[in-house]
């Protein structure tokens, strides 16, 4: 079983038991979502591990766009070869999109590692893999099968069973299937299958409990993320705690649509979560398995859940030293913020962005603009509201991160470093003014120093001749005259 995490980079509270849990997992793949120096240390931690890096975009994004942006963007932006890239999310196959972004990333001298499709869940129609445009995309994926999978979100609504195998939904036990009948179709969990293509990659690049429309109706309504169906598990098996009841249901995924095929990883959306998603209509708070270290202990160890005994040992799991339990997370552990410069990117209808001397409640800075490039310093919580305190030029404040519109993209996008200074000199010169030297004389003793200095920066490194006007009295002559002979003249660094 290769079970991992689908990780809200920015949004994790204890950085260090998630690195200690890659390393001892050792997980075939992971995703980190807006934060790719965090895939990189995971990737430190565990080499073998396959970590796809997605750049938050509304969905559609980039496949409205040529795909040289996407290809251009990434190869600019990300400098670690190890990195695989997310493309788009959930807009269906947009097969001649990604055909045309494969064909040109397969000419590179070093092709990026694509992640294509990462279609919804029930998506996309139930021939649509079987189109000429289609086969043609998977063809390519396959032949290209190195740096190339398919990422596809597949979810079940509280029970694996729903939409499985023909199945509505059967929430007894002891009636589940114990093997798989290829002859019954997979709505949900297992439609990858749909694909048909011999020497494809597949990643589960979301999976878990969502809430699934067509089950409405037929079945019940159960909302979107493991909290809202933590009560029917606690209802159907009340012998179990919540953690076992979650892992039994996705242990029994995994083997009913994704064992000894073609499907590397599944992995549980999501690990971390934005805390200002909660209450709105993308609450991804719901789904955020980040405090549930029993599932965490069970997916590693890999043992076959209680109630499922029948269904025979699972693969032995890998000895760890590290005990997960003794890491729990009793307070959120906020690790220290980490300044970076990223670039901001908006949700569709919001044009400004207001700069606050203050989070919450502050007046107004200045405004910032779609795309504007930002120094984030650090990070505060102000009423369940997240702001960033951000530095644009001489202007310093906070602005928040969740609108009605939607949430502010920050794209993990360091920003190359200025150039170091180059160090200037300074001249100074040490003059022995007469005492009788006149107003006049003074006056144009100071023309005749700034054209000698204007000289010297233009490179002259001869002694220039003095031309003086032909107004100038004798005794003004020999006084500037006298002057120049006695300057002293030394370098300074600046």
């Amino acid at each position: 079983m290769s079970i991992f995490y689908n990780i809200h980079g920015q949004f994790v509270k204890d950085p260090a038991y998630l690195m200690a849990l890659v390393a001892a997992q050792q997980p075939r793949w992971a995703l980190v979502m807006d934060h790719s120096a965090l895939a990189s240390r995971l990737l430190d931690s565990s080499p073998t591990t396959n970590i796809v890096h997605r750049t938050y975009r509304d969905d559609g994004y980039w496949t409205s766009h040529n795909p040289d942006e996407w290809l251009n963007f990434h190869r600019a932006t990300y400098d670690d070869p190890r990195l695989w890239h997310y493309t788009d999310n959930e807009v269906g196959i947009q097969a001649e999109w990604h055909l045309e972004a494969i064909e040109k990333n397969a000419r590179a001298a070093r092709p990026l590692k694509m992640v294509i499709g990462n279609t919804s869940t029930g998506s996309p129609g139930w021939d649509e893999w079987q189109t000429p445009l289609a086969r043609q995309l998977l063809e390519r994926a396959a032949q290209y099968r190195e740096w190339c999978v398919l990422g596809v979100h597949e979810y079940f609504m509280g029970v694996p069973t729903a939409g499985l195998q023909g199945m509505v939904a059967e929430t007894d036990v002891s009636r589940w299937p114990d093997a798989r009948n290829d002859a019954l179709p997979d709505y949900h969990l297992g439609r990858w299958r749909r694909t048909q293509m011999p020497g494809l990659r597949v990643v589960i690049t979301e999976y878990g409990s969502d809430s699934l429309a067509d089950l409405h109706a037929r079945w019940m309504k159960i909302e979107g993320g493991w909290k809202p169906a933590e009560s029917h598990w606690r209802s159907w098996y009340p012998a179990l705690s919540l953690e076992q009841a979650y892992y039994m249901c996705l242990w029994y995924g995994w083997q009913m649509a994704y064992a000894q095929s073609q499907v590397e990883g599944a992995l549980i959306f999501s690990y971390g979560s934005d805390p200002h998603s909660a209450g709105t209509g993308k609450d991804w708070t719901r789904f955020d398995v980040e405090p549930l270290c029993g599932l965490h202990d069970l997916i590693r160890e890999n043992a076959t859940p209680v109630g499922l005994e029948r269904m025979g040992a699972a693969l032995p799991s890998k000895p760890s030293p590290t005990s997960f339990q003794s890491l729990h997370i009793q307070q959120p552990l906020k690790p220290p913020f980490e300044p970076r410069t990223l670039r901001l990117h908006f949700p569709t209808g919001l044009t400004t962005l207001n700069l606050l001397d203050a989070p919450g409640t502050g007046s107004l800075v200045t405004s910032l603009g779609d795309g504007q490039e930002v120094r984030l310093i650090a990070e505060q919580e102000v009423d369940g509201t997240f702001w960033y305190q951000a530095k644009i030029g001489f202007f310093s404040g906070w602005f928040a991160v969740q609108f009605t519109e939607g949430r502010i993209g920050l794209g993990d996008e360091p920003v190359p470093a200025s150039p170091p200074p180059v160090p200037v000199a300074r001249l100074e010169l040490i003059l022995p003014l007469p005492a009788d030297l006149s107003a006049a004389g003074k006056a144009l003793l100071g023309q005749v120093l700034q054209n000698l200095a204007d000289q010297v920066i233009a490179g002259n490194t001869m002694l220039p001749t003095v031309t003086l006007p032909a107004d100038a009295t004798p005794e003004t002559a020999e006084a500037i005259s006298k002057v120049l002979q006695g300057v002293e003249v030394r370098v300074v660094d600046s």
